[in-house]
C-alpha cells in the first residue's frame, strides 16, 4: 500500500471501486458458500489489487495463492450477526479505498494496518464465542 497508492493507477483503483461497490450492494450473506461466494470473491479481488499495485510479481504470485486459507477466514470474518456483510470490514475496505484515490501512500498503509487488526480481533473474539456455545 505504501508503495502501491502513490502510483494511482487508473486499473488498480477502478478495480478495488468496482469490487468495493459490489461488496457495499451485497445486503446479505446467507448461511451457504454459495451466498457468500459473491462477497468473497469481491473481497478477494479488491486485496489482490492491493498487493499487485507495489509491482511485485513474487509477492502477487504467494498472496494469490494464499486464496484458500484467506477464504476460510473471509468465511468467518465478514459478516454481521444479521447475516448482513459486517459494517466494520466494509468501512475499513472504504478507508483503504480513499486512501489510494488519494494517493496516500502512508493513509493507505495505516488503514490495512488498522483492517489487519480488526480481522484478527474478530477472529479472536469469533473462536471466543465458539467456545462459549459449545461450552452450554
Amino acid at each position: 500500500a505504501l508503495v502501491g497508492a502513490p502510483k494511482r493507477r487508473p486499473e488498480t483503483l477502478r478495480l478495488m471501486e468496482q469490487s468495493f461497490r459490489k461488496m457495499r450492494g451485497i445486503r446479505r450473506l446467507g448461511t451457504r458458500y454459495r451466498d457468500y461466494r459473491k462477497f468473497t470473491d469481491e473481497d478477494a479481488r479488491f486485496h489482490q489489487a492491493i498487493v499487485d499495485s507495489a509491482d511485485n510479481p513474487a509477492m502477487s504470485k504467494i498472496y494469490a495463492n494464499l486464496h484458500i486459507i484467506l477464504l476460510q477466514s473471509r468465511l468467518y470474518l465478514t459478516r454481521s450477526a444479521s447475516g448482513a456483510p459486517s459494517e466494520e470490514v466494509l468501512v475499513e475496505h472504504e478507508q483503504i479505498l480513499a486512501a489510494y484515490m488519494a494517493g496516500d501512500g502512508e493513509a493507505a498503509q495505516d488503514a490495512i494496518t488498522r483492517h489487519l487488526q480488526g480481522g484478527g480481533r474478530r477472529l479472536r473474539q469469533s473462536i471466543v464465542s465458539q467456545e462459549k456455545g459449545a461450552s452450554t
